[in-house]
């Protein structure tokens, strides 16, 4: 569980300033991101809505961090599996009481209501599950659903 745990937030921190370069740098957008925000509210499917280049940054992303840590073969199975389970409920467009950022207490994981604001501006909320960058650069911003 640890293995998992460490390899989520390292993909994470290993992500984060290249996904605010693709949302600061207005032609990197435009040419390798702006495909990821097509649909607004976000829907599962979004999750492999990349270009290649956005697609191909994200996995060298998770390889660097799963090779950093050096897990075994059944924790990076295990990490494959937690990964595409939240990927796919930030982009759910669902916020129930049973997702994970809604039972990890101190709101560490963002969730699906900070993924859909990000998805709205392109402006916030720019970690993939975490929320203390975000929140320490002063890109946090909640979002409730009416």
């Amino acid at each position: 569980v640890f293995g998992v745990i460490a390899a989520i937030w390292l993909y994470d921190l290993i992500f984060y300033p290249v996904h605010c370069l693709l949302h600061k740098v207005p032609w990197l957008y435009k040419a390798f991101h702006s495909t990821h925000h097509a649909n607004t509210p976000c829907v599962s499917e979004d999750i492999i809505r990349h270009s290649l280049v956005d697609g191909t940054l994200q996995v060298l992303a998770n390889i660097l961090a799963l090779n950093t840590l050096r897990l075994h073969p059944l924790t990076r199975m295990a990490y494959n599996f937690v990964i595409t389970y939240l990927l796919t409920e930030s982009h759910a467009g669902y916020d129930m009481p049973w997702m994970l950022h809604n039972i990890v207490p101190g709101k560490i994981l963002g969730g699906p209501n900070r993924h859909e604001m990000h998805h709205r501006t392109g402006r916030k909320n720019f970690h993939q599950f975490f929320t203390y960058l975000d929140d320490y650069f002063g890109f946090g911003i909640e979002f409730h659903r009416d």
